[in-house]
């Protein structure tokens, strides 16, 4: 799957808009992790997020079925018939962050939007097609990318954000649950 630099730099533009302002079917199929601090996983670190998540081994050729590698401004992984786009920003998520955390529904999501103040965007490339599998693979991916720096998760296109307070790890895992990935160590093939 080719990406190019017109649907990546899209991509860029429809992540760094205010939550609210787009319509839903105009979003990328992302997982926004946000972050307390400007902390971003290196290359390696991806690659071993990926191992993980996917139980094979990554590498930084690009012509590999499964990698991790930087094109120009953009961070790609392939995972076997997937490829996810990374971009790592390091202000609050959309221009007016501080408003749309306050209209969120629960005091935990409002509490942890407040304190994030950079953000890592997981986004499947090309995506739309089968969103059930693609947030499936973002789901099984953000699963291993989670530590104590991540205040929770937001969903763009279903404009939902999940804290990270003890209820992401499990809502992750159940998205993951409901497809499986199609990664396999045999050239990507999906199973």
């Amino acid at each position: 799957m080719k990406l190019t630099l017109k649907a990546a730099f899209e991509t860029l533009r429809r992540s760094l808009e205010s939550p609210g302002k787009n319509e839903s079917r105009n979003l990328p199929v992302s997982m926004v992790l946000l972050l307390r601090e400007s902390r971003f996983l290196t290359l390696d670190e991806l690659r071993s997020a990926g191992e993980r998540a996917f139980g094979v081994p990554f590498s930084a050729e690009s012509s590999s079925s499964h990698c991790v590698f930087q094109k120009v401004l953009f961070t790609l992984m392939k995972a076997g018939p997937h490829v996810l786009s990374f971009l790592n920003y390091s202000k609050p998520y959309g221009d007016d962050s501080d408003e749309f955390g306050r209209t969120m529904p629960m005091a935990s999501q409002r509490r942890a939007w407040a304190q994030h103040k950079a953000w890592t965007a997981v986004d499947y490339a090309k995506g739309g097609i089968d969103l059930e599998l693609e947030y499936a693979v973002l789901a099984k991916l953000c699963t291993e990318m989670l530590d104590e720096n991540c205040v929770g998760a937001y969903v763009p296109r279903e404009r939902r954000f999940i804290p990270n307070d003890g209820s992401l790890l499990p809502e992750l895992r159940r998205i993951t649950s409901l497809r499986h990935h199609g990664v396999s160590s045999d050239r990507g093939r999906v199973n």
